[in-house]
């Protein structure tokens, strides 16, 4: 056998402590389980030499939820068909949202939350529109 083996013959196989010393009384350590030494108060969390994580490492964004994007969609469709294609931003923004929703949740909430102010825009001078509309009827009478 090499040196790097150990003899069978000796018995080294056969110990129930597989060639270790058991401890006095069979009991394990004191230091046994009570995990890694606690750095004293004030230490710096980070050993010298690595850098510090920059702010909001450990965060993970939540991503826009679908519904909220396909109502914007829906509504940028219905105002683009009503004002004649003026609302196209609204549906090009949405379209932008659904499609970074996955890779980039910040840009996707962004681009949600633009093409849902395009929408209000829309629908405001839809309203003014009716409200003109309906005016010019009321005095013409």
């Amino acid at each position: 056998m090499s040196a790097q083996w150990p003899d069978p013959q000796q018995g080294y196989w056969n110990d129930p402590a597989g060639g270790y010393e058991p401890t006095p009384g069979g009991q394990p350590d004191a230091a046994w389980g009570q995990g890694y030494p606690q750095a004293a108060y004030g230490a710096p969390p980070y050993p010298p030499g690595y850098p510090q994580p920059y702010p909001g490492a450990g965060t993970v964004e939540e991503p826009p939820s679908t519904g909220g994007l396909i109502g914007a969609m829906v509504v940028a469709v219905i105002t683009m068909l009503i004002c004649q294609g003026t609302n196209i931003i609204g549906v090009i923004l949405v379209a932008l949202a659904l499609g970074k929703r996955t890779t980039n949740p910040y840009e996707a909430r962004k681009f949600g939350k633009y093409a849902w102010i395009s929408n209000w825009i829309h629908l405001g001078l839809i309203l003014l529109g009716v409200a003109l509309f309906a005016a010019a009827i009321a005095t013409d009478a």
